[in-house]
């Protein structure tokens, strides 16, 4: 008999993936004993219910190692109406084996990609997307297109630890590591640029750094501090001038 997982962390209110592993099992379990007809569709595709029997379809097949889908379609989980806290339609997980002792080069959750092989234009290709959408009535708090769960070492050694990593971007004529449309970006700690690269700005408006008085900057290792008022007039001196490009750390007297 052949024993399809069942996933964990889904509670009793939200395990429609499960049920439909279970739906799976049984048809497969009713397979290995010999019942419900031959089964459908090319060598090696994947059967499911059709009427009193089985079937299957060419464009869904397994051949022991590789699970192949071609052509389009959906995987849709609805959520009950007595959901619970949490419903994960799809999770994938990559475990090393608990007692191996060989070394692993990557161990891969997932990888989605997308291979041109006509001559024919794509307009664009994407690899993966994501996105919420709120078609309800109701609420969403917080979406997220994109949410990356702080990494977990519990006890071994663990390196270095990227967020998200993006490698060199240089295959096309013109290249973007990363590119945003409009909206803010608020990063939460310290940005470091790699040696010998710039900070471009526009030609038109221009750029802000620091969009009110209040706001506080410093230079090479200074305090940051709010925007100095200089007073005019008699009395008033260029040490004075010295002394604010001081404070700020533009300049220093030996």
């Amino acid at each position: 008999m052949i024993t399809l997982p069942v996933y964990e962390g889904l509670t009793a209110n939200d395990d429609s993936l499960n049920r439909a592993f279970i739906n799976m099992q049984a048809q497969i379990n009713a397979l290995s004993a010999g019942g419900g007809g031959p089964p459908g569709g090319i060598d090696g595709s994947l059967q499911f219910r059709s009427g009193s029997g089985f079937s299957g379809d060419a464009n869904l097949t397994w051949d022991g190692s590789l699970l192949e889908v071609t052509g389009q379609g959906e995987f849709i989980a609805t959520a009950p109406d007595t959901i619970g806290s949490n419903l994960d339609t799809l999770h994938a997980e990559a475990d090393s084996a608990s007692g191996g002792t060989q070394n692993v080069g990557v161990l891969r959750a997932a990888n989605f990609g997308v291979v041109h092989l006509g001559s024919h234009t794509v307009d664009q290709a994407i690899g993966a997307s994501a996105a919420v959408t709120n078609f309800s009535s109701g609420t969403i708090n917080n979406a997220y297109g994109l949410y990356v769960f702080g990494t977990v070492n519990a006890g071994g050694t663990l390196t270095t630890n990227y967020g998200i990593f993006v490698e060199d971007q240089q295959a096309g004529a013109t290249n973007f590591a990363i590119k945003t449309g409009v909206g803010p970006i608020s990063l939460g700690d310290t940005v470091t640029l790699a040696d010998a690269k710039n900070l471009v700005v526009g030609t038109g408006t221009g750029t802000e750094i620091a969009t009110a008085t209040g706001q506080k900057l410093g230079f090479w290792g200074t305090t940051p501090v709010v925007q100095q008022v200089l007073a005019t007039g008699a009395g008033h001196t260029v040490d004075q001038v010295i002394t604010f490009l001081q404070l700020v750390g533009l300049c220093k007297q030996s």
